[in-house]
């Protein structure tokens, strides 16, 4: 059993019906930095009043700019795989 040494927002890229999806998940890791468990619902934006939703987004943003995690049948099989740049230059805006 892993003991639960810290945590941040990550983005997760998982297949879903047939298509490659992205979400952010609060991770935990273990004391080696290695992922070891995430929420399984993604992160809701929400707050209690303005400054709690700003700094909920804020915690979010930052996930984007890292490699993203990517999630096989075990999630202790996760690997870093996709950077940001990455990312940008596969979207077509």
């Amino acid at each position: 059993m892993h003991m639960i040494d810290n945590w941040d927002y990550r983005v997760l890229q998982q297949e879903y019906a047939g298509d490659i999806i992205y979400s952010i998940h609060e991770v935990f890791y273990d004391a080696n930095g290695s992922p070891i468990d995430y929420v399984k619902v993604p992160v809701i934006m929400i707050g209690s009043h303005e400054e709690e939703l700003a700094q909920t987004f804020r915690l979010c943003w930052k996930p984007l700019r890292r490699m993203f995690l990517v999630l096989t049948m075990s999630f202790h099989q996760t690997k870093e795989t996709i950077s940001y740049e990455d990312l940008l230059g596969s979207i077509q805006l």
